[in-house]
């Protein structure tokens, strides 16, 4: 297929036939400290009537570009909270031109004992990106991150954790633009940790920029959390409980403290989580044999963490700053317990009852050390220095006995691994005139990883061996090199071209210790993007956008280990995993500056996909990874934000998907494809006395992922709102899956595997939340900062 050809028509379609004569006025929002105030409204009026002629959002820099038909007779405004409304003296200018430098002045009298707070929207749809703000929302309150992704538009968690976006996965998690490290269940465990009260927002980037690693066949998740923006000593405290069939408890505390110089911020939470869960599971083999599994187990895990850090401005020019985070998380699987019933013609044969007692704890660190020097009012260079630590550790006695009698199966297995990530990172921007900018940076990763799994089963006397040869050592190297250049052009005031080309060298190494056995790989890959942009008019916008990215095997995936989950179904991981690599189109309309009508089609190939392989002979299930030949997506996806009344909002999205899985495998074909539905719609009611109400549902329904069909799901939610002691403390209370619909059912049928299952969880859970916000609440702008481990802990395994 020949995407240059697509990128170039998607482009045509935004340019106008009929280019009308229009000027553009550019400019700088600074305060009285010369810093760049992002968010400030920069307003153009005609001089005649004062009649709003444009306007426009300043960024990151303070910068803002206003395009008009004419800026003959005009004025501008610019303001922003805490400060003192801006207003310009009478401009007349009929060519584009950049005008001086704005400077807000403080408004210290408006600011003194006030509270400042902004409303927003649970979902906000950007040019680039999708961007979820948890705390805007009621029933999200106490919600774990897992829980908002599985409720974001367009986002799918599965039965075991795994995430994909519109039906493609190898989405690339991150945190505060550093690696999360982690894949699957480990990821999964993670996010369940995090509480949406220490997030400031979640980014959804399907098409990253040529900055971004090019890990994450299928975009980026960017998990944001809390840094104060406010001057002085601020914070505030968040403490929740849940109940279902068992209580659930999380906390918060957010600090920060900014004067002219220094900048300290921290958030931590902490916890624990009581969780039941179900499991349901039917499997049918040729020869008429019937396993019917049913099981139950009683979990707790206890949590917490945090990030601090600290900004130090050497000079008006310079920035240093330093910055860590921590997590843990010790989880104790209780008794689980599933009984088998194993039955032909009808007749049970024979039963099992397998009770194991499963524990996990692990933890992560992240140190960043980061330098931005603003070299003059066009130009900046930032570089990062990281180093990360994960360590995993999982112990598993299973008993299995059996009826008839006869001896019991025992197992025991252990596994544990580290890994240890050291990052350096420089990137530079560059406005090389007032309509081209230029972007370039390097940057350098290490990871090694050391892994271990030691498995005995015992014997009818009493011996421990391991028969099965599942003990392993195994150790991972692997270095990317990497290099970007990405410029940016206006061709006219409304018109918009980023071209962008990184280059990523791996250099891996897989040494299995065991069996002394060594996968050396070593590749280099260019990938580009294209992104343009067309503003026709204030309320009609364009945008389109091309990259090709790749998709490396998580770390864990790549381990030869064989795991245990039950007698009759084992994990393992497979060392010749291939990566895989993925173009991608999009092309997105925006009418009023909220309706947003989006198209995507991306193609895979060598996907690498979980499957499912059955011996009939033993009866036992191995899952694993392969790398599929091809995938197609295509996406639909509708955001109708509306405004009923100034007291009854909506927010609503829709996506349509299709994904279809063609390859060789086991000897035959899959051929496996679903069109899906995704919905999300919130109403939120304002009431009088600081009260406000939410409704949130959503619904799924069936998906594919490789050879798995996943059934129809969805909940619905309601949330209660109250502002106490002039708005310092918010109450939220209320209840999730309010009808109790929430299981994961799913089927297999390919090959020789039939399987139907399904997992139950206490979903249904009545929640209260308090926060309460202490301290100055002064606005300054926050410093804009990012580090260099972007996409190396994405792909991190237990």
């Amino acid at each position: 297929m020949n995407w240059k050809f697509i990128f170039v028509f998607l482009c045509v379609c935004i340019i106008e036939t009929d280019l009308a004569a229009q000027y553009t006025m550019k400019g700088k929002v600074l305060d009285n400290k010369l810093q760049p105030v992002e968010f400030s409204n920069v307003v153009l009026y005609k001089n005649s009537d004062s009649v709003m002629v444009s306007h426009a959002i300043t960024d990151a820099e303070g910068q803002f570009a206003i395009t008009s038909q004419s800026l003959d007779e005009c004025y501008i405004t610019a303001s922003f909270i805490g400060y003192i409304t801006y207003t310009s003296k009478p401009l007349k200018v009929s060519k584009n031109f950049t005008l001086d430098d704005i400077i807000l002045s403080e408004d210290t009298q408006i600011l003194e004992g006030v509270t400042v707070t902004a409303k927003k929207r649970f979902v906000e749809q950007h040019a680039d990106k999708m961007v979820i703000n948890p705390e805007a929302s009621i029933t999200m309150a106490s919600e774990n991150i897992l829980d908002v992704l599985s409720k974001s538009p367009g986002v799918v968690v599965d039965k075991d954790g795994n995430i994909s976006v519109k039906g493609k996965s190898g989405i690339s998690v991150l945190i505060d633009n550093k690696p999360t490290r982690l894949s699957g269940e480990q990821l999964a465990a993670m996010l369940r940790n995090m509480q949406s009260t220490s997030i400031e927002r979640i980014e959804i980037i399907e098409n990253p920029p040529a900055r971004y690693d090019a890990e994450g066949s299928s975009g980026i998740i960017n998990i944001k959390t809390k840094q104060g923006a406010m001057q002085g000593w601020n914070g505030s405290v968040t403490t929740g409980v849940q109940y279902s069939e068992r209580f659930r408890n999380n906390n918060g505390l957010d600090l920060n403290y900014r004067n002219e110089k220094w900048n300290f911020y921290g958030n931590f939470y902490g916890g624990f989580n009581n969780m039941e869960n179900t499991i349901d599971l039917k499997r049918k083999f040729e020869d008429g044999t019937l396993f019917k599994e049913y099981g139950e187990n009683e979990s707790k895990n206890n949590y917490g963490g945090g990030k601090i850090g600290a900004d130090y401005r050497l000079h008006k020019n310079h920035v240093i700053g330093v910055m860590g985070r921590y997590g843990f998380w010790d989880w104790n699987g209780g008794n689980q317990l599933i009984n088998t019933d194993i039955s032909k013609n009808d007749i049970v044969y024979q039963r099992e009852k397998t009770n194991s007692k499963p524990t996990e704890d692990g933890f992560d660190i992240n140190v960043n050390l980061n330098y931005r020097w603003d070299i003059d009012s066009t130009s900046n260079l930032t570089v990062d220095l990281d180093y990360a630590r994960y360590k995993y550790n999982s112990e598993t006695n299973m008993n299995t006995g059996y009826e008839p009698f006869r001896n019991p199966y025992i197992t025991l297995n252990k596994q544990n691994s580290q890994t240890d990530i050291y990052s350096f990172k420089v990137d530079y921007e560059n406005s090389l005139t007032d309509k081209t900018k230029l972007s370039a940076g390097l940057k350098f990763s290490k990871v090694d990883i050391s892994s271990g799994s030691f498995f005995r089963e015992k014997d009818s006397i009493g011996n421990w061996y391991d028969t099965r040869g599942m003990s392993n050592d195994y150790d991972y190297k692997e270095n990317i090199n990497a290099a970007y250049l990405s410029v940016n052009h206006s061709f006219t005031p409304s018109f918009d071209i980023q071209a962008g080309l990184r280059a990523e060298q791996t250099i891996m190494k897989g040494y299995n210790i065991t069996i002394d056995s060594l996968n050396k790989r070593r590749y280099i890959n260019l990938f580009p993007t294209l992104f343009a942009s067309k503003k026709f008019t204030d309320n009609h916008q364009l945008t389109a956008s091309y990259s090709y990215r790749i998709g490396r095997p998580n770390y864990w995936l790549l381990n030869p280990f064989i795991w245990m989950l039950n007698p009759y179904t084992y994990n393992q991981g497979n060392p010749d995993l291939q990566p895989q690599f993925t173009h991608s189109v999009k092309l997105s309309y925006t009418l009023m500056q909220k309706y947003i009508l989006s198209a995507g089609y991306s193609v895979t190939d060598e996907q690498y996909t979980q499957v499912f392989r059955q011996d009939d002979e033993t009866k036992i299930t191995v899952i694993g990874w392969e790398n599929l030949s091809k995938t197609d997506n295509m996406d639909l996806t509708l955001v109708v934000p509306v405004e009923f009344t100034n007291w009854w909002k909506m927010n609503a999205d829709m996506t349509l998907f299709y994904v279809r899985y063609k390859s060789p495998l086991y000897g035959q074909t899959l051929d496996e494809s679903q069109v899906s539905f995704r919905g999300n719609m919130t109403h939120t009611v304002t009431l009088p006395k600081d009260w406000s109400v939410e409704l949130f549902g959503w619904y799924q329904s069936e998906t594919v992922y490789g050879m798995g069909h996943f059934d129809a799901r969805g909940s619905v939610d309601i949330g209660v709102q109250k502002q106490l002691l002039n708005k310092k403390l918010t109450l939220k209370a209320g209840v999730t899956d309010v009808f109790n619909t929430l299981s994961n059912d799913y089927h297999f049928n390919y090959d020789n595997l039939d399987v139907v299952g399904k997992q139950g969880f206490d979903s249904r859970r009545f929640r209260i939340n308090l926060t309460w916000r202490f301290g100055n609440e002064k606005l300054r702008p926050i410093r804009q900062r990012s580090s260099g481990a972007d996409e190396e802990a994405s792909r991190a395994g237990k």
